[in-house]
């Protein structure tokens, strides 16, 4: 049964052409490879500052295309870090929605581009 694509990949398609949208979500795949990356080892020295930059970075990153789940646990992140909460456990939040994240991207490359959600 296939899946509706996500809401981002449609919103994208209101502005942008089919190769546009392309272009985007393979830099964005890219961009949130990054950034998780960046997050996690900056969990593991418990770098706190690099971890907060890391999340705004994710934050704007899928801000710009809508992944609204993406966006909302970077932000939360980014401006509620409890001093006390272990950053890897933030981390690892942050990567599942991040790994679904890119799921989804996946499914729109692979699949072809949605029509424009208006």
């Amino acid at each position: 049964m296939p899946t509706d694509p996500p809401v981002f990949a449609a919103h994208l398609a209101d502005d942008l052409s089919p190769e546009d949208i392309i272009q985007v979500l393979t830099l964005l795949r890219g961009d949130i490879e990054n950034l998780v990356t960046a997050l996690e080892s900056a969990a593991r020295a418990g770098d706190a500052k690099g971890f907060r930059a890391a999340a705004h970075g994710l934050a704007g990153a899928a801000g710009s295309v809508a992944a609204e789940p993406l966006e909302q646990v970077s932000r939360r992140a980014m401006t509620n870090l409890d001093p006390d909460a272990p950053l890897v456990a933030t981390a690892g939040e942050i990567r599942a929605i991040a790994d679904e994240t890119l799921r989804q991207i996946a499914g729109v490359l692979a699949g072809g581009v949605p029509p424009a959600a208006t």
